[in-house]
């Protein structure tokens, strides 16, 4: 039992010393600055009894150290000091960024030195020889002033950052309509131009057929009117006449003609349909779908199983994702939308043989969503512009070139940005940069996962 009660007594002592060191943390802070140790000594002792810390320092060097390393409430500063005067302090301080209150020690003659010293930045003062209850009325109005400087601060700190937040969801909100505005444009246009155009799709392909035939018969009267002008005794006036105007109508050149036509006017029909669908994917993204928190490595796995099973054997594709939470607040559809189109892109510049990598990674403010490939890269000159619509570097006409655009209409309405960064000689990677949900710490840990071609 004498064990067990000394341990008790040991463990009980040192709570209490604890309890002495948090109380003592939260007192005021005041530095006395002067050369004189009865001063220091009798001010100290003042001030401590009075409920304060208390650090001393005999001349104006020291006292800018403590100053700078102890953030004080209260600076208790003599005037007439040997190595540094305490005017010289107050020449060095950064008055505009300083919280804490400097009270001068002054002789009662020494009129000018404190209306300097005021002037100086100091905010109060006190004559010697000092009276115990002024000063220790003085120094807690002091860090009275203090703590409401600090309050002030702090309330200026929230109401800015409420104010940017504010900002940003304005931002935001902005981006959102404009999406919104340019997808109800789009829907528009969509379905107004698709009506027409399955009919004439339709009808071009009825053409199509009715011109085989046209040919076909145009190739029978042909032979006819040979088989005929082979034998002239069989062929009369009328049949010479068809026979000339057949050879002046440049039938030939229309028969080896009008299939190349009609294949480039398939080809145009299908580019605006491929338009037309662009603009309705831009209005199912703007007008579905409703804010959520959403995480994601896992929109970026179900995304990545997705095309690993499609590409060419020859093609790699990885994905790198950050352990930690990596969560954002939007429309799942469309970040699906926006992160598809990129992805296309690289696939498109690889073909069959390349790498496509995709990474996530998280700071402070920004989830990082890296889309990498290894094809030839963007021109220089094509860099400004590729955001721009129907801008591509593909020569096909099945490439419409809405693909980033769409993609940064989206980032921007969920206030992200988009980064680019091309060469011929490491190829393209695209940065979708989204605001954060979760404040925590950027994990240096990544999960790794590949995948080759659809093995």
């Amino acid at each position: 039992m004498g064990y067990q009660r000394r341990t008790f007594c040991a463990v009980q002592s040192k709570s209490f010393d604890m309890s002495n060191m948090l109380n003592n943390h939260f007192k005021p802070a005041v530095i006395i600055i002067d050369d004189s140790q009865s001063i220091q000594r009798y001010v100290s002792q003042l001030l401590e009894e009075a409920g304060f810390r208390t650090y001393v320092a005999d001349n104006g060097r020291k006292g800018i150290e403590y100053i700078n390393s102890i953030d004080p409430d209260v600076v208790l500063l003599d005037i007439e000091m040997p190595v540094m005067s305490g005017l010289n302090v107050l020449d060095s301080l950064d008055h505009d960024s300083r919280l804490y209150s400097i009270i001068l020690f002054s002789h009662l003659s020494a009129v000018e030195n404190r209306i300097t010293g005021l002037d100086k930045g100091a905010d109060d003062y006190i004559t010697k020889p000092i009276a115990p209850d002024e000063l220790i009325a003085r120094v807690r109005t002091a860090a009275r002033a203090t703590g409401l400087k600090r309050e002030l601060v702090e309330a200026r700190k929230s109401s800015e950052d409420a104010l940017k937040r504010f900002h940003e969801a304005q931002n935001r909100l902005i981006e959102e309509q404009k999406i919104s505005a340019v997808a109800r444009l789009a829907s528009g246009m969509a379905h107004e131009i698709n009506n027409p155009l399955g009919f004439i799709k339709s009808n071009v392909g009825t053409i199509n057929n009715y011109s085989k035939k046209l040919l076909e018969c145009a190739d029978r009267f042909s032979n006819i009117l040979n088989i005929m002008q082979s034998d002239n005794s069989g062929a009369n006036a009328d049949v010479l006449e068809y026979l000339a105007w057949f050879r002046k109508s440049k039938i030939e050149f229309i028969r080896n003609d009008i299939g190349p036509l009609v294949s480039e006017t398939m080809g145009g029909i299908e580019r605006i349909s491929s338009i037309v669908q662009y603009l309705l994917v831009m209005d199912r993204a703007a007008f579905y779908g409703s804010d959520n928190v959403l995480d994601v490595n896992s929109l970026i796995m179900a995304i990545g199983d997705a095309y690993a099973t499609n590409l060419h054997p020859d093609v790699t594709f990885e994905t790198v994702l950050d352990s930690g939470a990596v969560m954002v607040i939007g429309k799942k559809e469309q970040l699906r939308i926006a992160i598809e189109n990129i992805i296309d892109n690289a696939v498109d510049e690889v073909r069959e043989h390349g790498a496509i990598k995709i990474s996530t990674a998280k700071d402070d403010k920004y989830i990082h969503i890296d889309i990498y490939d290894t094809g030839d890269g963007i021109k220089q000159e094509l860099m400004k512009k590729v955001f721009e619509p129907f801008c591509t570097t593909k020569k096909s006409i099945e490439k419409i070139g809405l693909g980033l655009t769409i993609a940064q209409y989206i980032v921007k309405a969920h206030g992200g940005y988009i980064n680019l960064k091309s060469s011929n000689e490491v190829g393209s990677c695209v940065s979708l940069c989204l605001p954060v949900h979760d404040p925590e710490s950027v994990s240096d840990n990544r999960l790794k996962q590949t995948v080759k071609g659809n093995s």
